[in-house]
């Protein structure tokens, strides 16, 4: 029974609905027509975008090897242990960072839309075109800002630690406006790195993903580098400072031995023994160190990433934002469904509610 009502009160929605299509073709052409202000008010942007593989190259050498064994014979220990790498999943917290962030507003770049290189700070504040939706939907919050500016406390310079980043409430806003352009992703199936920029000035967009992308390969060879990179660099201090003490002991026998030519004397034997001793001491550090010093390139070389790219950074042709074909759409769709959830509630209010609401009153009269 209750079945046969349900399909019943659906026939008589269907019904109900079909005697008010009138409306439903104004509530859809309404939509279309706030889709059409959306569509058209909403600024250009362009998408440029590259896609790499970070090749890992942290094995041991053949060359890295063989002057392991030649320092084994030598009595030298040169160390076989390998350096982390930088996992790729961390790469979009390094391009959200504030530092990196600080760094890409003060990054000069020149902007074709307006026909001058300037800062992408100033570009975000003085040029970048805000949609109708956004200036209507952000309108409290530049109330709120300005109030909050008005009435907020700063902090002397003198007091501040200089040891801390000190970003002001519109380097905030910049921040997050960069942050909403960049994309990152990582793939570990197939260990793709996709990055891309988005930027009202297609030519701009293009420039400013090579610079994110420079900025990451940098980031992460120095990482992956710093270590070995820093003890190679003692170990190249060390000698040139042991390859003066080397010369010296060489030139000190060589002399001894050209000023005693012919001398026999036990004490001549004894002085020429001593500086053939420091010489050879001072040789086989000299070329201890030189191992190392080789050693510890080869590693630095190892351990610095190779990228692959796959896919170059193009200056986009089609643009990215906005689709206006699919925000037409969405518009329509939701003003049918706006429609149908109005007329519903009208159609449940007249059927349920109201004969319910009628037989109240007659039971109290």
């Amino acid at each position: 029974m209750s079945q046969t009502s349900t399909e019943i009160s659906l026939i008589e929605l269907f019904d109900f609905l079909k005697e008010r299509k009138v409306g439903a073709v104004k509530m859809m052409g309404i939509s279309l027509l706030i889709g059409l202000i959306i569509a058209f008010t909403t600024p250009k942007e362009w998408r440029s975008y590259s896609e790499f593989i970070p090749e890992s190259t942290n094995n041991s050498g053949v060359l890295g090897g063989a002057l392991g064994g030649v320092a084994g014979l030598a009595g030298l220990e040169l160390g076989e242990g390998q350096d982390g790498t930088f996992n790729p999943e961390l790469y979009a917290a390094v391009l959200n960072s504030t530092p990196f962030l600080m760094n890409f507003l003060e990054h000069e770049t020149y902007f074709e839309s307006i026909g001058q290189e300037i800062k992408v700070r100033d570009y975000l504040k003085d040029h970048l075109k805000t949609s109708l939706v956004s200036r209507v939907i952000g309108f409290p919050k530049r109330i709120q800002n300005i109030f909050s500016s008005k009435g907020g406390s700063s902090l002397s310079d003198e007091a501040f630690d200089p040891g801390i980043m000190k970003i002001g409430r519109e380097d905030i806003d910049l921040i997050e406006t960069i942050k909403s352009r960049i994309g990152v992703d990582y793939n570990k199936g197939t260990s793709v790195v996709f990055v891309s920029f988005t930027m009202q000035d297609p030519m701009a967009s293009a420039v400013l993903t090579e610079y994110i992308i420079e900025y990451l390969t940098a980031y992460v060879s120095d990482y992956q580098t710093s270590k070995q990179a820093k003890k190679l660099q003692f170990i190249q201090g060390q000698v040139k400072r042991k390859e003066v003490s080397f010369l010296e002991a060489q030139r000190a026998l060589a002399a001894y031995r050209d000023s005693n030519l012919g001398l026999s004397n036990n004490l001549a034997q004894t002085e020429l023994k001593n500086l053939q001793s420091q010489y050879d001491l001072e040789f086989n550090l000299y070329s201890s160190l030189k191992l190392q010093e080789a050693e510890t390139r080869i590693k630095v070389e190892e351990n610095t990433p190779v990228f692959k790219v796959l896919e170059p950074v193009k200056v986009p042709v089609e643009r990215f934002k906005p689709k206006r074909k699919m925000i037409l759409i969405i518009a329509i769709t939701l003003g049918f469904l706006a429609w149908v959830l109005f007329v519903s509630i009208k159609f449940i209010i007249r059927t349920q509610l109201s004969p319910r609401l009628l037989g109240k009153g007659k039971a109290n009269d």
